[in-house]
């Protein structure tokens, strides 16, 4: 009896703990860039380096008439499930002076097979 007893225990720690890693975040990591140009007269670029839970995003802007323009800003990120959809996930940032939001968020790989995050119907590929 005391034999299934422990037995029984050990199987209940086990289990909590596969939910507990089940309930875990992904995290990402590397540099993500997403580019984007209108006819060649203004442009953007923004980069979002991952590392740990920590992300840094900086934007590059241009146009023809204001020439060219750098922000970096630091925060967080969390990738979870969408309450409202199970199926799927969303990314939430938190950057310094700015309110938490959250986004749509898949991965998977382009037609050229290179990695790619989409977040918020933007696709960034991972920068080598």
């Amino acid at each position: 009896m005391k034999k299934t007893v422990k037995i029984l225990a050990v199987v209940m720690i086990l289990a909590m703990i596969s939910v507990m890693f089940v309930g875990c975040s992904k995290i990402l990591s590397g540099k993500y860039v997403a580019e984007g140009d209108f006819m060649g007269l203004a442009g953007s670029k923004t980069v979002l380096e991952f590392s740990g839970k920590n992300v840094t995003r900086t934007v590059t802007t241009s146009n023809i008439l204001t020439g060219e323009s750098t922000k970096t800003s630091k925060g967080t990120y969390e990738i979870m499930k969408d309450n409202d959809n199970p199926d799927a996930l969303i990314i939430a940032f938190e950057f310094e002076g700015e309110d938490r939001y959250t986004k749509s968020f898949s991965e998977g790989k382009n037609a050229d097979g290179e990695k790619v995050i989409t977040i918020g119907g933007i696709d960034f590929k991972q920068s080598k």
